[in-house]
């Protein structure tokens, strides 16, 4: 991923879930990705598994198995605290 579509990223789930951009340092690129591609405005868009999928070269399950990972780890986060029960 490029550091401009990275930073393009972020500014937009900073803006979309009201948290700062530092709380998604723990991700990584490709789970940034995937969970940028699969939240969007708290409603879970089911068809981009497969998208997704096509773009990295693997299946739509591993795609699923990034995401829940990616959320399980931001919901380790203090500043996801508000949002937890919507990541699990």
């Amino acid at each position: 991923m490029t550091k401009t579509k990275k930073t393009h990223i972020l500014a937009h789930l900073e803006n979309l879930l009201n948290v700062d951009r530092s709380c998604f340092a723990v991700l990584s690129d490709k789970q940034l990705y995937v969970f940028y591609h699969r939240f969007d405005n708290y409603e879970i868009r089911r068809d981009k598994y497969r998208v997704i999928g096509e773009e990295y070269g693997i299946t739509r399950q591993a795609v699923h198995q990034i995401y829940k990972r990616a959320c399980r780890t931001l919901s380790k986060q203090e500043c996801f605290i508000a949002l937890r029960e919507h990541l699990i």
